[in-house]
């Protein structure tokens, strides 16, 4: 009988090492669903936190677009404004220089031809022109005589 205690005593020594195993790996089967759970968990909060932060950076990214191109907008329009007044100055100090020169040619070229007549101009004297008006005026008075008796007013 002591054989059938020998091995009743290893079959028990067996059988709570076993058990032992057994409770271990329950434990450890438990653990491990544990630690897929948090796992599981901390994906879920890391994939929360990636389609968070990508939002934010969208967001970021469109408010920094919208920024430069207000900015590059304004920008332009104040390069546009400043280079248009630029051009009309210019346009018009052109005008202007265009305009002295046009006219200061004309009046050389017309004073020119003002001092040519006047050297040409020989003033006709005082009698002449008095002789000159009393036959007009005598033409005159005839035509109106003649005219006159034509029409029977005389």
């Amino acid at each position: 009988m002591k054989s059938n205690t020998v091995r009743e005593a290893i079959a028990a020594e067996l059988l709570g090492e076993i058990d032992g195993l057994v409770l271990r790996l329950e434990n450890t089967a438990r653990t491990v669903q544990e630690h897929e759970a948090s796992a599981k968990a901390s994906t879920d909060a890391l994939l929360s936190a990636a389609d968070q932060f990508k939002l934010a950076v969208t967001q970021f990214s469109e408010s920094a677009t919208a920024q430069v191109r207000e900015a590059v907008e304004r920008h332009a329009h104040e390069v546009i404004t400043q280079t248009r007044d630029e051009a009309a100055a210019a346009m018009q100090e052109a005008a202007r220089q265009a305009w002295r020169t046009s006219a200061l040619d004309e009046a050389d070229r017309l004073g020119q031809r003002l001092r040519a007549l006047a050297r040409e101009f020989h003033p006709v004297p005082a009698w002449q022109r008095l002789v000159e008006a009393a036959a007009g005026g005598l033409i005159g008075a005839a035509l109106v005589f003649v005219l006159l008796l034509a029409l029977g007013k005389l």
